[in-house]
């Protein structure tokens, strides 16, 4: 795994996310202006977390990268937050 700063100006080839089990992965791509394709740009992704990180559903929201064969693959990390299902007395 390489830190933003190493993958800057690389080409993204792939764009995911992690940690989400209630957030819709739509909603949060939504939020992204980051594309597959797009030359990587480090602050660029951290906007892009920090507006996933003000959806209802979510804590804190932080990226990843990684590079293989020259081109950068971009992890979303979600936190959700807490979610009590059921209060039973």
């Amino acid at each position: 795994m390489r830190w933003g700063r190493d993958a800057e100006g690389l080409i993204i080839s792939s764009i995911e996310i992690a940690g989400s089990v209630v957030t819709d992965t739509t909603k949060i791509l939504a939020k992204t202006r980051t594309r597959v394709g797009d030359s990587f740009n480090a602050a660029a992704s951290a906007e892009d977390a920090k507006r996933i990180a003000e959806l209802e559903s979510v804590d804190y929201a932080y990226y990843n990268t990684t590079v293989a064969d020259g081109k950068v693959k971009l992890t979303y990390v979600i936190v959700e937050k807490l979610v009590v299902r059921a209060n039973k007395i």
